[in-house]
C-alpha cells in the first residue's frame, strides 16, 4: 500500500535493482493485501491485435498497445484514445508500457507492462516474453498518487498478481524526487526496472485520471484529485500520530 516513512532515508533505486523479497514486512500494507485477495489479481483476458500492414502508425506506438475486451459491448476507451494508444518509458535495460484498459467487470483501468532490452545497440526489447499487470481498482489512485509525488515520502508496492496456482507478479513504484522509479516483477524472471523522468510520470497519471473518471458518470477530474489529497493528507497525519 501506498506507505508514509518518517525514519527511514528515501532510497535511491537503479534499473538492475532487484525486487524486494516477498516476505519482506511492509508497513501498512497486509491488511490491504488481504482486502485485495478477492480478485486474485488474475487480469482479463488479453486479445492482442495486429494493425493492417498499410495502416498508420498511430500516436507513440512502438507496438501495439495491448487491450482487454469488455464483457458489455463498447469500451468508453475506443471513444477517448486510439486503439493502439499507450505511454512508453524506455531504460538501458527495460522498457515499460501503460496501456488503457479494462477488467473483467469492466472497470476502466490501466495495464502495466515491462520488458528486457535484448539488444543495446538497436534498442530493442522483449515484448513477447513481456511480464504484464493489470492494476485492480483499489490499486489504481494509490499509483496516481505516487506518480504525482503526493504524500510523505510516496512509495507503493502490490506483489500478490497473478492467477491462483500460478506464477506470483507484482510491482513497485518510488517517487524520487526528480524521477519515479518503477519495478515490475514476476517470479522466475528477472525484475524490469526503469527509471521514470518526472514530465513523463505527469502524463501517465494524467491518461490514469482521465480513464478514472469514465467509471464515475458525472466525475470530474479536479473533484477525484481534491479527495485523493485530503485523503492522504489525512493519512499522512494518522500515520504521524502513531509513529510518535
Amino acid at each position: 500500500m501506498y506507505r508514509n516513512h518518517h525514519n527511514h532515508t528515501r532510497p535511491v533505486a537503479t534499473e538492475s535493482t532487484a525486487a524486494p523479497a516477498r516476505n519482506e514486512t511492509q508497513q501498512n500494507y497486509q491488511g490491504y493485501d488481504q482486502y485485495e485477495q478477492y480478485e486474485q489479481y488474475d487480469p482479463a483476458p488479453h486479445y492482442e491485435t495486429q494493425p493492417p500492414a498499410n495502416a498508420p502508425r498511430q500516436g507513440n506506438a512502438q507496438r501495439p498497445a495491448s487491450r482487454s475486451e469488455p464483457e458489455g459491448g463498447k469500451s468508453p476507451l475506443l471513444d477517448k484514445y486510439p486503439e493502439y494508444f499507450s505511454l512508453k518509458v524506455h531504460g538501458s535495460r527495460a522498457a515499460l508500457n501503460f496501456c488503457p484498459d479494462v477488467t473483467r467487470k469492466n472497470f476502466l483501468t490501466v495495464s502495466l507492462e515491462g520488458a528486457e532490452m535484448l539488444n543495446p545497440a538497436t534498442r530493442v526489447y522483449n515484448w513477447q516474453q513481456k511480464t504484464r499487470i493489470q492494476f485492480t481498482r483499489g490499486e489504481y489512485l494509490e499509483v496516481v498518487a505516487v506518480l504525482l509525488g503526493m504524500g510523505n515520502n510516496p512509495t507503493v508496492k502490490f506483489d500478490n498478481h497473478g492467477p491462483q496456482g500460478g506464477a506470483k507478479k507484482g510491482f513497485q513504484v518510488t517517487h524520487q524526487g526528480k524521477s519515479v522509479f518503477c519495478s515490475v516483477f514476476e517470479q522466475n524472471k528477472p525484475p524490469k526496472a526503469v527509471p521514470i523522468p518526472l514530465m513523463e510520470a505527469l502524463q501517465i497519471a494524467h491518461m490514469m485520471l482521465s480513464i478514472y473518471v469514465e467509471n464515475y458518470p458525472g466525475m470530474s477530474t479536479d473533484s477525484v484529485m481534491t479527495s485523493l489529497s485530503t485523503a492522504i493528507r489525512r493519512r499522512d497525519a494518522v500515520n504521524t500520530q502513531t509513529q510518535h
